[in-house]
């Protein structure tokens, strides 16, 4: 069994219960290829960065589960055949999933409220940003080489 992360994008012309009906479908469908399905997250409706099937909005849905490939691919064809389903991503979180840390994740995690975009910046949900030394303040960033902007081509002369 391998974790995963889906992210799908259910059409926004949808109510909240015939959504609600098409998050529970593909929840079924991973349930039915024993899938354990750890967090379902509904974001709700939000803008799409470019118009996807003539439609600029979208409610984005996010599920974590472990589960073997195949219950993945099943879950896949079943998007793309469905025509609610604007656009859909799976990623591979981990090659293994254990089980027991899951369970004991997924109760916490349906609880918790998802922060909602209207929330202010400042919430408590951010990450602690780190804070610099006064010894690294006075001191200019020295970029990494990695990390520098690449240069810019060479002009080339017309002929």
């Amino acid at each position: 069994m391998r974790r995963y992360e889906t992210v799908f994008i259910v059409h926004p012309d949808l109510n909240e219960e015939e959504t609600k009906a098409a998050v529970d479908r593909y929840r079924q469908i991973l349930e039915q290829q024993q899938a354990l399905v750890v967090k379902v997250d509904v974001w709700g409706r939000r803008s799409l960065a470019y118009l996807i099937r003539k439609q600029s909005k979208g409610v984005y849905v996010l599920f974590e589960y472990g589960a073997d490939p195949e219950a993945v691919f099943e879950l896949e064809r079943n998007f793309k055949i469905d025509e609610q389903i604007l656009r859909f991503l799976t990623v591979l979180v981990s090659d293994k999933f254990d089980p027991q840390p899951a369970v004991e994740e997924a109760p916490a995690a349906q609880d918790e409220p998802a922060q909602s975009p209207s929330e202010p910046a400042g919430s408590g949900t951010e990450a602690p940003v780190e804070e610099k030394s006064e010894e690294a303040a006075d001191t200019p960033a020295q970029a990494e080489p990695d990390q520098m902007a690449p240069e810019a081509p060479e002009p080339r002369e017309k002929s």
